[in-house]
Formats: C-alpha cells, structure tokens, sequence
C-alpha cells in the first residue's frame, strides 16, 4: 500500500524533455557561433597589428611583458636571468645601439673612434702585502677616452647591491660595517681578478645591454688589452662589477638562504652570520667556490680565512668585532709617524699615505656610505 505522504512522480526528474533539449541544443549553438566569430575577429586583429607593427615589434613587446610579469608577480624567478629581455632581443637580431650612437653619447666622431688604437705600457708598484703588482697603464689618449666611456656608457650601467668597491658613494666601510659585531666572519680572494674578466664576456656584456654587434666589438676593443681587462685602466674597475653581477647575485642568495650577509670589495668577497654553525659555513665556502667557478673566477684558497668573535675579525683591514676600527698596531704606528713629523724627524710613512689613513679613520667615524669610491690607502709598514 503506497503512503499517502508520498510524492507524484516528477515526469522531469529523469531528463530534461523535450523542450529542455531544444533549447540547451539552441544555446550550445549560439554560443559555438559566438565563440567563433570571436575569434575570427581576434585572427583579423592580430594580422592587422602584424601589418601594421611587424613582427619584430610584437615579439619585443611580448619580451617586454615577459620580463614585466616575471619580474613583478614571480618572485623566486632569477631577476638576472631576466635582464633586460628586450635589449637581449634587439641586440641578438641585430637591431641594437649602433657605433653613431656610441659616438653620439661620448661626444665624439664615429670615425675617430673607430680609428683609435689603445696602446699601454706596463709599470710595478710595491703590493702592501709584500712583492710588486704590474699595471698595464694606456697611454693618455686612449686614458681620455676610456674616462669618457666611464662617464658617458658605463656610469648608466647597474652592477650588483654587493658591490662596494669602485661604486659611487660607496667604499670599504661599506663593505665592512654590515659585518660588525657578527658571531662567524668569513674572507674569501678572488685570484686574478682584472685578468679573468675576458674580452668575450666583456662583448658577450655589451651585446646583452643593448649594444649591436658592431658596437659592441668597438667597445670591447677599447676597454682591453691582451684579452683581458688591464689593471690601470680608468673603466676596469667599474667593468669588473658589471661583469661580476650575475656572480654577486648568485652568492648574496646563497649566504642568504643559510642566514649569511655578502658584501664585494674588488676582488674581496666577505661573509658574516650571526651564528656560529660551522656546518653552515663549510656549506657555504662550497657553494662560493662552485658560483665562482661557473662564474669565470678562481678562489685563492690560501686567503680565505673564518674568523670567530674571539678572534680579531678583519675585513679589507678594518676591524669588525664589536664596532668598526683600524687595528691597534697601525692606530700607534700612525701616531709615531705624526709625531715624528711633527719633531722634523724621519718618518716612514709619507704625507700622501698619512692623508690617506685619516681620510679612512674620518669615513670610519662616519660610518658606511660615507667612502666615495676611492682606493684604500698602502697598508702601514711594520714599524714607525
């Protein structure tokens, strides 16, 4: 006996009828038609812009928001790797700036750049550690021309935060006081440094900022000698840091990612962290070496050092332990030497290196950022 309580069968619970399938095959119609003519539409914009733009132009474009979209959603995304998609593309189809271009910025004639021919002469000077160091100097000419591919070219380029050294505004207090009062400070040297920046990466750079093949090459040519970068040059110190920008990013996110600071000045690289792990930092000496390898570079491993708070902590130096100073030793060898000069007696440091050390001990009291860029003074000799 069937319940009162239960329901009449619903004729549409089972299917739609037939009313329901007509009109959902309508729809699906209409919709199918719409979605076509839509894009068919788009098929006739998209070779309109074509005509209109060529196809060199919209794949830039396309670079363009590429980098764009990486660079401001994706955040793990390797932003060197990204560096600058659309001067990458211009220069590789050719279309990059041009040697009138080059002129046009340093003031000059292309016909008198190309036609310059660098020459260098070679000269020692006494290395504060012991032994002499050679520098491949340009003749004044080519020196002239070089400052004003420094001024007018390199000073638009961006190397790498790390860098302290040979960076406007910047100097090895920079590169020393983020390091103060740190439980581990690690030093690493990078061997050969000028020398290991070759004229193929050095072209390979110029062509992946914008420059086109012939420009590049121009350039390359007036910045090297013999291959490489020569020690002496006035735009060495600031190609170097260009070159080493995708090094410097590689090991800032190393240090970081094992909760260690980086920070570059030339050819010395400096590590701290506020914990003394010593797995940690045989893990990060190893990942150093491999980025600097697949970098170009080499390590001088018999100056790289790891310094603990109970020992005298040195960066570039400056010592870093509880706040940033020079060592004793050259603090009272500095002393002697003003006072032997003050008496008129002998003294082994020169006026130039004793203006030196108190324009250091002035940036030292005033703290980072406050060294322009200039070269350290000598280190002070053994005795007064």
């Amino acid at each position: 006996m069937v319940s009162s309580d239960t329901p009449p069968p619903d004729s549409n619970a089972s299917g739609l009828g037939c009313g329901g399938i007509v009109w959902s095959a309508l729809a699906a119609v209409l919709l199918l038609t719409g979605l076509t003519a839509v894009a068919v539409l788009a098929v006739r914009a998209f070779g309109a812009l074509v005509a209109a733009l060529g196809a060199s132009a919209l794949i830039a474009i396309g670079l363009n928001f590429a980098q764009w979209y990486f660079l401001k959603r994706l955040k793990r995304v390797d932003r060197y790797s990204l560096f600058r998609l659309g001067h990458r593309w211009r220069a590789w189809r050719g279309k990059g700036f041009d040697i009138e271009e080059l002129a046009r910025r340093c003031g000059l004639t292309a016909h008198r750049l190309q036609n310059h021919q660098p020459s260098y002469h070679t000269a020692t000077i006494p290395k504060p550690s012991g032994g002499e160091r050679t520098l491949t100097i340009p003749d004044p000419a080519t020196m002239d021309l070089q400052r004003t591919l420094l001024r007018r070219v390199l000073a638009r380029l961006h190397a790498d935060p790390a860098a302290c050294g040979f960076e406007r505004g910047k100097g090895i207090v920079d590169h020393a006081a983020p390091h103060v009062g740190r439980a581990v400070v690690a030093t690493c040297d990078l061997k050969d440094f000028f020398p290991s920046v070759t004229a193929k990466s050095i072209d390979y750079y110029f062509r992946r900022v914008g420059w086109n093949a012939e420009a590049a090459a121009l350039l390359t040519r007036l910045t090297t000698s013999e291959g490489g970068l020569p020690q002496g040059a006035p735009t060495s110190p600031r190609l170097s840091n260009l070159l080493m920008h995708g090094v410097d990013y590689a090991l800032a996110k190393a240090a970081g990612r094992r909760g260690f600071r980086y920070t570059r000045y030339a050819d010395d690289l400096a590590f701290s962290s506020a914990e003394d792990d010593g797995q940690a930092v045989r893990d990060l000496l190893r990942r150093v070496e491999a980025v600097v390898r697949r970098g170009g570079f080499e390590l001088n491993s018999k100056k790289t050092r790891v310094l603990r708070r109970h020992q005298r902590q040195m960066i570039c130096g400056l010592v870093v332990n509880d706040r940033l100073n020079l060592p004793r030793k050259i603090r009272r060898e500095l002393r002697a030497a003003l006072h032997r000069r003050r008496v008129g007696r002998e003294a082994t440091y020169t006026a130039q290196q004793l203006a030196g050390w108190a324009g250091v001990l002035t940036m030292v009291a005033r703290g980072p950022r406050a060294f322009h860029g200039e070269t350290p003074p000598d280190s002070a000799p053994s005795s007064a």
